[in-house]
């Protein structure tokens, strides 16, 4: 296994000049103006519009077939709807805060059944991105361990793990974690409202403007199925999760790159896992993780730089896609690698 933080690739990443402090200060102060509101709101709507457009497909072609394929790209755009949410609640789209967290609790957070954006902002900002793969401090490793992650697994049970989410406690967990979020204990009366009537509403256009077939067929598996299966296996394969014989220091950029690893998204079945599981940022997570107050627009020109211009980036393992082969691992066995083998 490749040591991205050994002596021969380690880089100074307290020195002035290193490319990732660089970026950092730039990042923090070129922030968002009142003109990019329009641009933040444009991205949830192009993704909308999108939607619409495969509904309307759905529902003018009978077949069962087809509404049950329209729904797998369905839950993709719903991945891709929590990703750009995942980038307001970095502050890195809307010049205001507070149309920020309007705009992406409406157009994203309600309809899928997540939480709201401020709580999920506590849970990945303040707790998740500082503490990487730390034991119970890491909120999105816990997850992962609380499934039944862990080294030593067979082969079996990595499968069973990834496939979770379609299994019946899988479908349970979401049905219990949608309710969880309806409810949602500790917000007020208004975020509770806005919930209900957002979802309300949702729901009533799509059986009345495309019917009772969209909405089973293609609406539901999207938000019951699809879309937790794409967000867990994004989760599984976000970091080097079990990477600790990597690590150089137990703090800051050097920790992010000992679990961290590089994706490379090739060919048609490349392009199918950007579209589906990976979709905005997350095709670069490394780079996102080590500036995420950088907008996701500039992760692919940031990870070239970083590639060539810093040794200890460069010398993350790379893998290949979801699969890959066996002589270049994708980004899913290469996770399987790390919990199979003692």
């Amino acid at each position: 296994m490749i040591n991205a933080c050994s002596e021969k690739t380690k880089t100074n990443y307290a020195h002035k000049d290193n490319v990732v402090r660089l970026i950092r200060n730039i990042s923090r102060q070129i922030r968002p103006t009142t003109f990019d509101n329009c641009f933040g709101l444009s991205e949830y709507l192009s993704v909308w519009f999108f939607l619409i457009g495969l509904f309307v497909a759905a529902s003018e072609i009978n077949s069962v077939i087809f509404d049950c394929f329209v729904g797998i790209i369905i839950g993709g755009r719903f991945r891709a709807l929590e990703e750009i949410a995942h980038f307001t609640m970095h502050n890195v789209i809307f010049s205001s805060r507070w149309a920020g967290v309007i705009i992406s609790d409406n157009l994203s957070q309600y309809p899928l059944f997540n939480p709201s954006t401020s709580f999920w902002t506590k849970f990945h900002c303040a707790e998740h991105h500082p503490n990487v793969g730390k034991l119970g401090s890491d909120p999105a490793f816990q997850l992962l361990l609380d499934a039944g992650m862990a080294r030593g697994m067979s082969k079996w049970q990595f499968a069973m793990l990834v496939l979770m989410p379609l299994s019946p406690r899988g479908i349970v967990s979401r049905i219990k974690f949608a309710l969880l979020n309806i409810c949602a204990p500790g917000e007020d009366k208004v975020k509770f409202v806005a919930r209900l009537v957002n979802i309300v509403c949702l729901c009533c256009l799509i059986v009345i403007l495309f019917g009772w077939k969209v909405f089973i067929l293609a609406y539901l598996p999207a938000l019951i199925l699809w879309l937790p299966l794409f967000s867990w296996i994004s989760l599984i394969c976000e970091h080097s999760w079990f990477a600790i014989d990597r690590l150089g220091s137990d703090e800051g950029t050097e920790r992010e790159l000992a679990f961290g690893k590089r994706t490379k998204f090739e060919g048609l079945a490349g392009a199918i896992a950007r579209a589906l599981i990976f979709p905005v940022g997350d095709t670069y997570h490394l780079a996102h993780s080590l500036v995420p107050s950088l907008h996701f627009r500039f992760l692919s020109w940031f990870d070239r730089m970083l590639i060539a211009s810093d040794a200890g980036y460069k010398h993350v393992p790379q893998t290949h896609g979801l699969f890959g082969s066996r002589s270049r691992p994708g980004s899913l066995l290469y996770i399987y690698h790390q919990v199979t083998e003692t």
